[in-house]
């Protein structure tokens, strides 16, 4: 990754900034962008061994003390069954994501003094039925995915997640923990994902064409969930999120549209594969469940459409931070666009270890 964000606290207006020097500046902010990816899995990696190293630690000196008789192969097993319970999954993932992902939103940043986190939280320019309109408009979109991915499941016979990450992102019998997955889940990852990429990425990859930026910074948040249960969706949601926060110049929209869209996820997920599994059988469940998602589908797609009708193109002056924005003519703004971001290997690489681990974790559906 080039070094092009060393002084970037001078402004434009005191230098004389060359074509050279503006091309080397946005190849540096794409890679730093892209590099979001890469900086959350490091310090989630790190993150989760030194968890593990602290909670074998505890668990192994209790299971000791309460099983004096225990050979050192039996605590080890006790052990490693505490590591595997769901309720440790859940914690373990929710806490370590959090601070990798505080953790990446400070490196990026640090590296450009241009993209300030104060700015990404001006007051909205848009109105209160815009995001209203937005809220709608995504659950159509996880409503069109979740029957995509159904139909996808149906004709590989594979479903993209792995028993393990589903088991992060399920309910436990723990009230506890339940309260830490929805704090995670629908309130602290949605905040810090919207930071990351409509804060962070969407204004690195917008100084040249705001149309690019938003389905660039779209694409790497969805193969940041990186299981192709979610990366389709991801994609999906990002679109609109970072058209609205195009739109609204400011990520709070962004923000409570997907606490929403999370929210509703959780929601459902709660009513018909909980509450109804357990009452009518899993697969009579699903079948209301789909269902459900049918209604949202009937009521999001026409809102998308209002909400596109109403906002219109994303334009030149829809920008979050407009001090990360440079001079330039529209012949070079195309070739700082996809004709750059191509020759990018940080893109590149972000992208194809995204891709790996969504294939690693493909699993085929029980029969």
């Amino acid at each position: 990754m080039e070094n092009s964000f060393e002084n970037n606290n001078q402004q434009l207006d005191e230098i004389a900034v060359s074509p050279v020097i503006i091309r080397r500046r946005i190849n540096g902010g794409y890679g730093w962008a892209s590099s979001i990816i890469l900086w959350q899995q490091l310090f989630a990696t790190i993150a989760i061994l030194v968890f593990s190293i602290v909670f074998s630690s505890v668990v192994t000196k209790q299971v000791a003390a309460e099983n004096p008789g225990l050979s050192t192969g039996e605590i080890i097993a006790k052990v490693q069954e505490a590591a595997l319970s769901s309720d440790y999954t859940i914690v373990s993932n929710a806490a370590c994501m959090v601070i990798a992902n505080i953790l990446a939103v400070a490196v990026v940043m640090l590296a450009s003094m241009r993209v300030k986190l104060s700015r990404q939280f001006k007051k909205p320019s848009c109105s209160a039925g815009t995001v209203g309109l937005a809220m709608l408009a995504i659950i159509g979109c996880q409503a069109a995915s979740m029957f995509i991915q159904a139909i996808a499941t149906a004709l590989t016979g594979y479903t993209g997640m792995s028993e393990e990450m589903a088991g992060a992102l399920s309910f436990s019998e723990n009230a506890a923990v339940n309260v830490v997955l929805v704090l995670y889940a629908v309130i602290l990852g949605p905040v810090l994902e919207e930071i990351m990429f409509r804060g962070l990425a969407l204004n690195m990859f917008a100084p040249a064409n705001r149309t690019f930026a938003l389905i660039v910074s779209s694409l790497l948040f969805g193969l940041m969930h990186m299981n192709f249960n979610q990366i389709f969706n991801g994609f999906l949601l990002g679109l609109v999120l970072g058209y609205i926060a195009l739109k609204s110049r400011s990520i709070i929209p962004a923000i409570i549209c997907h606490i929403f869209a999370n929210g509703n996820a959780f929601l459902l997920s709660y009513i018909f594969e909980i509450r109804m599994g357990e009452q009518l059988g899993e697969e009579t469940a699903a079948i209301y469940m789909m269902a459900a998602f049918a209604v949202e589908l009937v009521i999001g797609i026409p809102a998308l459409i209002a909400l596109l009708k109403r906002q219109g193109k994303v334009k030149a002056d829809d920008i979050i931070t407009p001090e990360y924005v440079f001079e330039i003519d529209e012949a070079e703004s195309k070739k700082l666009g996809w004709g750059l971001l191509v020759k990018n290997p940080v893109f590149w690489v972000s992208s194809a270890f995204c891709v790996i681990i969504a294939i690693t974790m493909l699993s085929p559906i029980a029969v």
